[in-house]
């Protein structure tokens, strides 16, 4: 049908671009001869790149047998395995007259049009004009890109449209568009899932990355590997922070008074004092003061093991 092109099985379906003014090459099937050198180059197949490789077909509009894109290899310049005919003459080099070249088989032509894309000498480079259509290919990037890098290049192929590409290829489909050949191409579209790590989570003093720890510099909660803070301390079983190098020095396992319970002790045996300095001094004078003194040492022995817990919180959130 005219302006749309079908897979000779399955059902992939390409319309649109520049299929409605133009033809293909008659020896091949455009489909097919797509699949089959996309396969030779090691590229995947995919609605992206059958797309362009018709396109492309389209853009030449060769009769030459078994030589959609115009490839000139053959023995016009040095490559007499690739014996053919010549279905033009573009010039007379070193190994005599050059052109566009009618090869003996399909095959040949697949082969033949895959070295040229991949083996030419001076555009073997990912940065040289070959180089990039190949690249392009490889990566699945969106047909009219690849179409762009053609038309830039040295073929002397017209700026064209791709087609559009609907329904798909099954894994038959393609091998049976391979007509027996190995599905060679290793290389996947580029959107891709990140690989699931089996890495056993990192420890802090024994205690799994992740769980919360208290820092009474800031007042706040913190999760060492989200780097998430809370006010208030979070769930059961989240804050316990054991440092084995000195057991008395953890919440988790309940010696003495740490953390968190320790500040807002410290915090409201102050607030006491200040009340009792007030009002202690004008009734008892003397023995008020006595008082104070020994209320600032039991102070002093609640603040230390705090200090402590702080400076191991600290450590434990570096290692």
């Amino acid at each position: 049908m005219a302006g749309k092109v079908s897979s000779p099985v399955g059902k992939l379906t390409l319309s649109g671009g520049d299929l409605a003014g133009g033809k293909q090459n008659p020896t091949v099937d455009p489909v097919q001869f797509a699949v089959q050198l996309l396969n030779a180059i090691k590229a995947p197949i995919t609605g992206n790149n059958i797309s362009a490789i018709v396109g492309w077909d389209t853009a030449e509009g060769s009769n030459a047998k078994f030589n959609p894109l115009d490839t000139t290899l053959g023995p016009g310049v040095g490559a007499p395995s690739y014996p053919g005919t010549l279905f033009n003459i573009l010039g007379t080099g070193k190994y005599g007259p050059y052109g566009v070249m009618s090869y003996q088989s399909n095959k040949e032509g697949i082969n033949a049009i895959a070295q040229t894309l991949t083996d030419t000498p001076g555009e073997t480079s990912p940065t040289s004009s070959y180089g990039k259509i190949v690249a392009s290919l490889r990566g699945n990037q969106p047909a009219q890109q690849t179409a762009n890098l053609v038309a830039a290049g040295p073929f002397g192929t017209e700026p064209f449209s791709t087609p559009s590409a609907t329904g798909k290829l099954s894994a038959a489909n393609i091998k049976s568009l391979l007509g027996g050949a190995t599905l060679t191409s290793s290389v996947k579209p580029a959107t891709t899932t990140n690989p699931t790590t089996t890495t056993k989570p990192k420890t802090v003093y024994g205690v799994p990355k992740g769980d919360w720890t208290y820092s009474p510099k800031t007042g706040l909660w913190t999760n060492p590997a989200t780097g998430a803070t809370s006010k208030t301390q979070p769930g059961p079983g989240n804050n316990q922070k054991v440092n084995k190098k000195n057991p008395d020095q953890g919440g988790a396992q309940g010696q003495g008074i740490t953390g968190g319970a320790a500040t807002a002790l410290a915090q409201a045996a102050q607030k006491a004092t200040a009340a009792l300095v007030t009002s202690t001094i004008s009734k008892y004078g003397t023995i008020a003061l006595g008082c104070l003194m020994v209320l600032i040492g039991f102070i002093i022995m609640f603040r230390g093991p705090e200090k402590d817990v702080g400076k191991a919180a600290v450590v434990g959130a570096m290692a």
